[in-house]
């Protein structure tokens, strides 16, 4: 079964803990996703969260938080998707 959570909260047995800084963020998209898609975080608070795949014509998701980049990816990457592997 897929893990349909988002990043600002994981729950860890009975405890839920909120992870909230940019680098944590950055940190869990890479571990779980850095093998299909090169993510980028955002330089400044203005900026957005950017993940280019690793396989098919290279897409590029685009979102401003990276709860948001979590849901495109989740949704991008699947037999649907040209490449996927």
């Amino acid at each position: 079964m897929a893990d349909t959570r988002g990043i600002a909260s994981v729950v860890l047995g009975r405890r839920e803990v909120v992870i909230r800084s940019t680098a944590e963020n950055f940190r869990y998209l890479r571990h779980h996703w850095g093998s299909a898609y090169t993510i980028i975080r955002p330089g400044q608070a203005s900026d957005t969260w950017k993940a280019i795949a690793k396989f098919g014509s290279g897409d590029e998701l685009t979102a401003a938080s990276a709860d948001e980049l979590l849901e495109l990816i989740r949704r991008h990457y699947g037999p649907a998707t040209e490449g996927w592997l």
